[in-house]
């Protein structure tokens, strides 16, 4: 990674906590259908933000490129239905 004592040092404590904090939110409190939607939206687009970066790159066809559109697409109607048919 980019700072790796950063990490070591505070940022794996920090994340621990946050999942920890997100387990405890999500069994106490109710949330809206509204607000997971925009929650998974924000989570599908960042995964797809940071794979277009990683992957983008290293594209060298047309068919490439189209299976990255497709795949990033399919897999963000997959999170999105989630709200849906995950109940």
């Amino acid at each position: 990674g980019h700072f790796p004592k950063l990490y070591d040092d505070l940022l794996r404590y920090v994340f621990a906590v946050a999942v920890l904090a997100g387990w405890i939110a999500g069994v106490a409190l109710e949330i809206a259908d509204a607000t997971l939607a925009l929650w998974y939206s924000f989570l599908a687009g960042g995964i797809i933000v940071v794979a277009a970066v990683y992957e983008l790159p290293h594209i060298q066809s047309y068919r490439q490129y189209l299976a990255f559109v497709i795949g990033a697409g399919l897999f963000s109607m997959m999170i999105l239905s989630i709200n849906y048919y995950g109940k």
